[in-house]
């Protein structure tokens, strides 16, 4: 057993749940891993009713509106998936946010979520020679093509120009586009770039997104 598979086991992360280095060769090219979590479909009908009936949206306060979310980000194949990118020691970070795409939704500009700035001595900023920061998006429900999924551009979060000349571009070529199962977990690069599409459904597409950290 070797001293890193031994700092994972100490974090209660299995080395089974690990990502291979295939996976993780591919996250630092494209940007973006999915995680299916296995969970009843029961577990995330009764989210997505949870989230139906807030008053409000509650921000960070969203873990507390429906507690149950936070079970997601503990289930140990995407805290493997997270152990392998940000090390055993990750941690979350205070923002949380629940969005909500309803039938009618237009789609958004392309968007970065990081502030594109240049490496800071903590680590943190634009350039740097590990992941520092991942945006992990929950998808309570079935997304077809049609109800808005997030779209991304892979091996953006290594372009380097200034957000306002690309937010205003409306197609890249070789896009992802989530469409996934009810419970998939989408784990992107801060600085990659995405948006929200047009929802033309009767449906509203919920998503849950938290962000973690290297420490």
């Amino acid at each position: 057993m070797t001293s890193a598979t031994t700092a994972f086991e100490a974090s209660g992360v299995s080395a089974q749940n690990l990502l291979n280095d295939d996976q993780v060769a591919d996250f630092v090219i494209n940007g973006y891993h999915i995680v299916e979590p296995q969970f009843p479909a029961e577990f995330h009908s009764q989210i997505y009713s949870d989230l139906e009936v807030l008053p409000t949206n509650p921000g960070d306060e969203i873990n507390k509106a429906v507690p149950n979310i936070d079970e997601i980000y503990e289930h140990p194949a995407v805290r493997g998936a997270l152990s392998s990118l940000l090390g055993a020691d990750y941690s979350r970070a205070a923002h949380r946010h629940c969005h909500r795409n309803h039938p009618g939704t237009r789609s958004q500009v392309w968007h970065q979520d990081s502030l594109n700035i240049p490496t800071l001595d903590d680590g943190h900023g634009r350039v740097s020679d590990h992941v520092q920061s991942v945006l992990v998006m929950y998808y309570p429900q079935d997304v077809a093509s049609n109800m808005g999924p997030t779209a991304l551009i892979p091996g953006s979060h290594l372009f380097t120009a200034a957000g306002d000349r690309n937010a205003s571009h409306g197609n890249f070529r070789d896009q992802m586009v989530a469409v996934v199962p009810a419970g998939s977990v989408l784990i992107l690069h801060y600085d990659i770039w995405h948006a929200g599409t047009a929802n033309t459904s009767d449906q509203v597409r919920y998503m849950v997104k938290y962000l973690f950290e290297r420490e």
